[in-house]
């Protein structure tokens, strides 16, 4: 008796085709489909609020067998520390979709780690589809997209300077009210460099945390929320 369903014809190997062997959440889903998927149902294990943004989830895949209905049983997680900047704001549906993904490879026999559960992950796409063996029909606006993420993580562009700009009058707030923290003068120094507006917005992200983080421990009772509270007024 066969435990899992049986697979397509257009199974890709590690290394059809070095570079660029992980597959995306979206490939995988379709080759499910293709496959027999029955349905898909998730579960929040834990969610943590900001600052810590942390949550993990238990997704099940349900696939059609020639034995019936079989469930496949993945976890995700998502927090600041295994999760790309551009990403970790959306900390929640991120742990959702990979314990989706994680679920979806065991139940299509892909062994490959999924690109959206590398850390490394900015929502860009490569132009090949490597579970379908195909070329993606949007691989341009992939690389389009490749460009603005990088010009907004830069603070280019009138998008990514305005961006930059907003995190930068949210830092000068906070660092006038813990102008005194040890905690906060040591973490401004270790900036790569001294002038804060020629920092990276993923840089000036991780000192507007720590800023949230010590103003928090000095006002245990403030909200999490604090960029809509005092700190960032």
């Amino acid at each position: 008796m066969s435990d899992s369903p049986k697979e397509p014809p257009n199974i890709t190997y590690e290394n059809d085709t070095p570079g660029d062997e992980r597959p995306l959440f979206r490939d995988l889903l379709s080759r499910a489909h293709a496959m027999g998927l029955a349905h898909i149902k998730t579960k929040a294990i834990s969610i943590s609020d900001p600052p810590e943004r942390r949550a993990v989830f238990k997704a099940t895949v349900t696939m059609r067998t020639e034995e019936g209905l079989l469930d496949f049983v993945g976890h995700g997680d998502c927090d600041d520390k295994n999760t790309h900047a551009l990403i970790a704001p959306h900390y929640i549906r991120m742990a959702e979709t990979r314990a989706i993904a994680r679920a979806l490879r065991w139940a299509t026999n892909e062994g490959r780690t999924c690109e959206e559960e590398m850390p490394s992950y900015d929502g860009v796409i490569s132009n090949v589809d490597f579970v379908n063996k195909k070329m993606r029909k949007d691989q341009i606006a992939g690389e389009d997209s490749q460009g603005a993420l990088a010009a907004l993580e830069q603070g280019d562009g009138a998008v990514g300077r305005a961006a930059k700009d907003d995190l930068l009058e949210k830092i000068e707030r906070g660092e006038k009210i813990l102008v005194n923290n040890a905690t906060v003068q040591r973490m401004r120094k270790e900036l790569p460099k001294l002038r804060l507006h020629y920092n990276t917005m993923s840089d000036l992200r991780r000192y507007h945390a720590a800023l949230r983080r010590e103003y928090l421990k000095l006002h245990p009772d403030a909200k999490d929320t604090i960029d809509d509270d005092k700190m960032d007024r």
